[in-house]
């Protein structure tokens, strides 16, 4: 059994920014990536868990990002789960270069749902074995509920489009690190950039929702919450801070 999924990832054009960094949001397709990748090697992969009507759902992650790789740069990523906490999975990631050199890490959690009740399913319940996972490092704090301060230093509507959507008709989950991103005016990304960010997933975000975003930001720092406008339903939250 796998415990440890690693592959080497030559960062591309479509994946890095105007400064040519591995882009935030495309960092978060990587590790989503090589998620399904580890799940399908133990053999709880999105079509064998389809095949007992239930799916994998990320509900929160937390980054750290000490330098940012580019565009022609292989980054060394690596992933493994951690011990289940009930219906809470953890899985964790690194981000290196080939010579080993950390350039980040991340703490995720999932929730494996079953498709007809939409309840959440234990391990145990869904035949998933983990590998012996206690010799593994455990990355960063587990990501918490995140509570938004006031005031409101800006607000915004977005609307749920085509190429927000992902398999499942939901807002995929790297899209919505993106609409974070475009809070900021371009050119506070000249000289900065994301040193950490934490997402929580709250409400899955359909297709012609309109979305509110509303963002409290300092020099350093910033949290926001997303809500459905029809009906003011939470649908994610997020802090982070930047790296000058």
């Amino acid at each position: 059994m796998i415990k440890i999924h690693t592959r080497d990832w030559l960062l591309t054009v479509n994946e890095t920014d105007f400064h040519k960094n591995w882009r935030p949001s495309a960092i978060l397709g990587a590790a989503q990536e090589m998620a399904s990748e580890h799940s399908d090697l133990l053999g709880c992969g999105v079509d064998e868990f389809a095949k007992v009507g239930a799916t994998w759902i990320l509900f929160r992650q937390s980054y750290q990002m000490d330098k940012y790789p580019k565009i022609g740069d292989t980054v060394r990523i690596s992933t493994w789960p951690g011990k289940p906490q009930f219906t809470v999975m953890p899985r964790y990631f690194t981000f290196e270069s080939v010579d080993g050199e950390l350039y980040g890490k991340a703490h995720t959690l999932w929730f494996i749902v079953d498709l007809n009740t939409k309840k959440m399913l234990t391990a145990s319940k869904i035949g998933y074995n983990i590998p012996d996972i206690d010799d593994l490092p455990k990355l960063l704090p587990m990501p918490g509920k995140i509570e938004f301060p006031s005031p409101v230093s800006y607000k915004t509507q977005r609307i749920v489009r085509f190429s927000d959507l992902d398999y499942n008709n939901h807002m995929n989950n790297a899209r919505y690190l993106e609409w974070i991103c475009d809070l900021f005016p371009t050119s506070r990304f000249e000289n900065n950039y994301f040193a950490n960010w934490q997402i929580n997933y709250l409400t899955a975000a359909k297709a012609d929702e309109e979305i509110a975003m509303e963002l409290n930001e300092t020099d350093h720092e910033f949290s926001l919450r997303g809500y459905r406008t029809a009906d003011n339903q939470d649908i994610f939250a997020a802090i982070g801070a930047w790296q000058f």
